[in-house]
């Protein structure tokens, strides 16, 4: 099924697809734009840097970002970063603090954001989708 739109890719999927899921890769290759955010390629780096395969895992990220858009953090991304962190703290639902620059990413960019993180869905404004 060809997937419209542009995507964002959070870190629970990009996590996948490097584990090479073969429905995530599918849904990839069907999808219109994606996009990896800055923040999950810091994810990714602090999870190599915590593990006992250091030089390995880093080759492995610098494969991936090879193969995709990294979007980087500027000031617009910060200014909706804070609007979304007011908005989850107003209604009580607080999320990762990377989450929240996640989020902000997709929503600056207008983007549709994969995941399969329940806690984006208290995130106002923030398009979702799926493909586990």
């Amino acid at each position: 099924m060809k997937r419209v739109g542009s995507f964002l890719l959070d870190t629970n999927i990009v996590i996948q697809l490097m584990k090479r899921d073969p429905f995530l890769q599918q849904a990839v290759e069907q999808a219109g734009r994606v996009f990896v955010p800055i923040t999950t390629v810091g994810e990714l780096a602090f999870g190599a840097a915590k593990s006992v395969r250091l030089a390995e895992n880093l080759r492995a990220i610098d494969l991936f970002v090879e193969l995709y858009r990294i979007l980087p953090c500027d000031i617009e991304i910060a200014k909706v970063y804070g609007q979304v962190k007011a908005g989850l703290r107003r209604i009580g639902r607080p999320i990762p603090e990377n989450d929240i620059w996640i989020a902000a990413t997709a929503i600056c960019r207008d983007l549709t954001l994969v995941t399969g993180d329940a806690h984006f869905n208290h995130v106002a404004g923030l398009k979702l989708d799926d493909w586990r």
